[in-house]
């Protein structure tokens, strides 16, 4: 991706540091997804290539080059709304300040205590009120809302989240969560009017049951087209948020 348009921003008649913050800001999201390109496509190679591998081989090179390549790749997908969020936030507050008059130098995190932070949920309801006012926000928005999708999470079983609060699926080998805690209506045996009996389930009581899960592996080859995709998304709203950055510049002007 270029970063042609970090230099532009720095040209922006901000408030002081301002320039500063939103090109750095910019200019790192792009290094990121630029990154997140490269991993991308040296996960593809090694998803085509190794199964040419004996079994011993092959299973060395998933765990030393496949395995982080697609932790690091299918972490970019839950990150990059809340990266995006954060930046266009910070750009739009700041556009708000020179362009709106009476707005005020205040977001919704100003009144939390010290080392909380607002959820995904209120970041993004914040973005829209700082952003509303741009024409062309709607087309950031719904870019965000293309990226790490019930669809992505579903088809990756929700690798990020089990991978960063349990235990996430394997790649291309082995089960994990075999045994599952879960809870289910308690069931009785109900005499039944020819002699035998039956088991019949109270849902008005519920209890704790343990029993066999096993979460299967991941596909490498299917991981890498879903996860590229979500890149695509990426990009597209990338785009989207120069397209804001050339509105605002043209708002705010440029020295």
């Amino acid at each position: 991706m270029s970063y042609e348009m970090v230099d532009e921003v720095r040209k922006g008649k901000w408030p002081p540091f301002i320039d500063m913050m939103v090109s750095d800001e910019l200019q790192e999201t792009i290094n990121l997804i630029n990154a997140w390109r490269g991993q991308l496509l040296d996960w593809s190679v090694w998803a085509t290539v190794l199964p040419t591998f004996d079994e011993h081989d092959r299973l060395t090179i998933q765990m030393q080059q496949g395995d982080p390549l697609a932790f690091a790749c299918m972490f970019q997908a839950s990150a990059m709304p809340d990266r995006f969020c954060m930046i266009a936030s910070n750009a739009t507050h700041q556009a708000n300040l020179v362009a709106v008059s009476g707005y005020k130098d205040w977001l919704e995190q100003d009144d939390l205590p010290p080392g909380r932070f607002l959820s995904r949920s209120k970041k993004e309801e914040q973005l829209e009120r700082l952003g509303s006012g741009w024409t062309t926000f709607g087309e950031l928005q719904k870019q965000l809302q293309s990226i790490n999708t019930a669809n992505y999470r579903q088809a990756t079983r929700n690798f990020r989240n089990h991978a960063s609060h349990a235990i996430a699926p394997r790649l291309e080998v082995g089960y994990t969560n075999t045994v599952t805690r879960y809870r289910t209506p308690f069931e009785t045996m109900v005499p039944q009017p020819d002699g035998s009996f039956k088991l019949v389930a109270d849902p008005k009581r519920m209890v704790v049951a343990y029993g066999f899960g096993g979460a299967s592996p991941l596909k490498n080859e299917e991981m890498v087209t879903a996860t590229q995709e979500q890149h695509g998304v990426a990009v597209a709203a990338l785009a989207a948020y120069e397209a804001l950055l050339c509105e605002i510049l043209g708002a705010i002007g440029t020295n």
